[in-house]
């Protein structure tokens, strides 16, 4: 099972030999493999730098930057814009497996904008409880897996269901791209055992494909919906 996290990270953030798998899933016996860059039509949307033990520090997206600190259990992501605090403050506390168990969400003047409580079995999210100053009721999100896979999940009551590539391993797919560029809670920790094929809500159908290098890594993910198709170029860094 994957254990690269954006947001926030287990074992010494993204990528570690401590762990099972590294950031992008591939056995961290064999190598270490760090996402430097993701472009799009040669344009980078998200630069992202580490510390000396691979933790995430920065994060960049075109004028704003995301700045990364870990004390213990805790992760703190400021946004910046021009040198200046922009936005809000995530404040993350991670689990014993080094997944978010809590988030909250403000504003730099203090005003909080979500609470979230994140529930698992094993490494498999099952719901995200989500809860605001300005809703007394809470909003869920609940996962449901197969075989080391998130077969759909549901939000405001619309289902999402996943198909794979059953002979491909999930050492990079369509949510690790989600991981990194996504500001979506719901797909940013979802660690699958195969490449995800497509999604489905209705009678919209999303599909994904890859190419890999020599080697096969992925360092391509092609999104396409109807006549709508993007390709997402990744440079990852490998010891």
């Amino acid at each position: 099972m994957k254990s690269f996290y954006f947001m926030l990270l287990g074992c010494s953030v993204i990528g570690s030999t401590g762990c099972k798998k590294d950031n992008l899933g591939t056995d961290s016996t064999k190598e270490t493999c760090l996402v430097q860059s993701i472009t799009v039509k040669g344009t980078p949307v998200r630069l992202l730098l580490y510390d000396e033990e691979k933790r995430l520090t920065t994060a960049l997206e075109n004028d704003i930057k995301h700045e990364y600190t870990y004390d213990g259990n805790t992760v703190t992501i400021d946004r910046m814009l021009n040198g200046a605090f922009f936005g809000w403050q995530i404040h993350y506390t991670l689990n014993a497996l080094g997944l978010p168990a809590s988030e909250t969400i403000k504003y730099y003047n203090g005003d909080v904008v979500a609470n979230l409580e994140y529930e698992y079995e094993d490494r498999m999210i099952k719901r995200i409880t989500t809860t605001n100053p300005y809703n007394p009721q809470p909003g869920f999100t609940d996962f449901t897996w197969n075989n080391g896979n998130l077969v759909s999940y549901t939000e405001n009551g619309k289902t999402y269901y996943f198909d794979y590539y059953t002979d491909q391993s999930a050492d990079f797919d369509y949510f690790s791209i989600e991981q990194v560029v996504s500001t979506q809670r719901v797909l940013k920790y979802i660690f699958n055992r195969n490449r995800v094929k497509s999604k489905t809500q209705d009678t919209e159908k999303e599909e994904y494909s890859y190419t890999t290098d020599a080697k096969g890594r992925v360092n391509a993910v092609t999104y396409s919906n109807g006549t709508i198709t993007q390709t997402w170029d990744v440079y990852r860094k490998c010891d």
